[in-house]
């Protein structure tokens, strides 16, 4: 292993998907999100979280990542996996 590489912890969600789902649709209308997200869930991929506002929609309205602390931050660009 290289130094300075750590290695990390799977990691576990601190509160329930609800609460994960609620804070991810208020940050995407603060932000100036105009559709309605619809249908929204929290999803795992390669060891992390994402929370994927309309997942009913032919592309996603926005997705969140779940950080180890409990931050959501919004991405521009997403895993492809997430979305499917």
């Amino acid at each position: 292993m290289a130094e300075g590489k750590k290695k990390q912890k799977p990691q576990t969600l601190g509160l329930d998907d609800h609460d994960y789902i609620r804070r991810a649709t208020a940050a995407y209308y603060r932000a100036g999100g105009i559709d309605n997200p619809g249908q929204s869930e929290v999803r795992k991929h390669r060891g992390v979280f994402y929370v994927v506002l309309g997942i009913m929609a032919e592309k996603p309205v926005a997705v969140y990542r779940i950080r180890r602390d409990d931050v959501l931050k919004r991405l521009k660009r997403w895993p492809v996996g997430v979305e499917s």
